[in-house]
């Protein structure tokens, strides 16, 4: 990965962390790739993430759409700074 590229996304095995190193001043549309064939797009602007998109399909196949959608809220949550390693996570649908 480029220098630009790792402060907008870094990914250790299936998480990926979004903006670890990129200044809240700075503003950009980004389309990355992460392991797994996973695609992760969007923009960012004040250091907030609008407009996210992470795909792939297959993935919501391989462990249905719940478990999809939870791990999109999951990385919502760590993005605004609430971790898993903080205690226990229920999601309620």
């Amino acid at each position: 990965m480029m220098k630009l590229e790792l402060m907008l996304m870094q990914y250790a095995g299936k998480r990926i962390q979004l903006l670890p190193a990129w200044p809240n001043d700075w503003t950009a549309d980004f389309e990355l790739h992460a392991p797994y064939r996973t695609t992760v797009e969007g923009h960012v602007e004040n250091g907030k993430i609008t407009n996210l998109k992470v795909t792939p399909s297959w993935d919501a196949m391989a462990i249905g759409t719940a478990g999809y959608t939870v791990m999109l809220l999951v990385l919502a949550l760590e993005h605004d700074g609430i971790t898993l390693d903080r205690g226990d996570f229920f999601a309620r649908f």
